[in-house]
């Protein structure tokens, strides 16, 4: 891992990055998205061409893989929306508990939690300068990431704790899940990027795309870091004028 963290590079050195993640995303737009447009018009052309050479069985498999593929674009649609939200929200900076804003984020998740009986441990955690809804957010993505990808047959652990660093707050969130496979960090956080076939787990892969994307908006960042068993995301972020003493409870 770098020595240099995003809250110490210049401006400068962030516009390659900025510049890189629009070609990512013009990439995805033009690439991935279109592909699943291109499997609608295709199936939907083979029903059109002759029906009576297609029998009824064939025709309701090519009308659902027709439905799966317009879903697949909805979702992807609905993720990039929300992504150009994150863009462009305007943030309402403040001093963040962000002890009560993982509380609201595990209330969000409830449902899943409660499903899969996933535990949690949390260490004392400083405050930190942020926009509470947008960190909200960010947090959810990152948890139900670790929620997800989970193994078979094993509860989710999932350990939040603050990391000492006189720098900069940083925070990890450690699972116990299937891990990340090495040399493939980095691209979890890439838009759809999907570590694994198509199908094994829910979702689009643009959560952790969005979380990072609001934590750079914060001028802090996200980011795998080594971890033998399961996932460790390391979260950073400016320091809040406030310290967990219980100010403001």
């Amino acid at each position: 891992m770098s020595g240099v963290s995003s809250l110490q590079e210049p401006t400068a050195n962030r516009l390659p990055l900025l510049e890189q993640e629009l070609n990512d995303f013009t990439y995805i737009v033009s690439h991935d998205l279109a592909a699943s447009f291109r499997h609608i018009t295709g199936f939907s052309d083979l029903l059109a061409r002759n029906f009576s050479d297609v029998s009824s069985q064939d025709q309701g498999v090519y009308v659902g893989l027709i439905r799966d593929a317009a879903q697949k674009c909805e979702c992807m649609l609905d993720k990039l929306h929300a992504y150009s939200r994150v863009l462009n929200a305007p943030m309402n900076l403040e001093d963040c508990d962000v002890t009560r804003v993982l509380d609201v984020v595990r209330l969000r998740l409830s449902a899943s939690i409660k499903e899969c009986g996933a535990q949690f441990e949390i260490g004392q955690l400083d405050w930190v300068r942020a926009d509470s809804e947008l960190l909200t957010d960010a947090l959810a993505h990152i948890l139900d990431n670790a929620i997800k990808f989970r193994r078979t047959g094993v509860a989710p652990r999932i350990a939040i704790g603050q990391v000492p660093d006189q720098a900069e707050w940083k925070m990890r969130i450690r699972d116990n899940g299937i891990g990340v496979t090495e040399g493939e960090q980095e691209r979890h956080f890439t838009m759809f990027h999907r570590g694994h076939a198509e199908g094994a787990y829910p979702g689009t892969g643009a959560g952790l795309t969005i979380a990072r994307r609001i934590l750079r908006r914060h001028e802090g960042d996200a980011r795998f870091v080594e971890c033998h068993d399961g996932a460790c995301v390391e979260i950073v972020l400016p320091r809040g004028g406030l310290a967990y003493s219980g100010e403001g409870k």
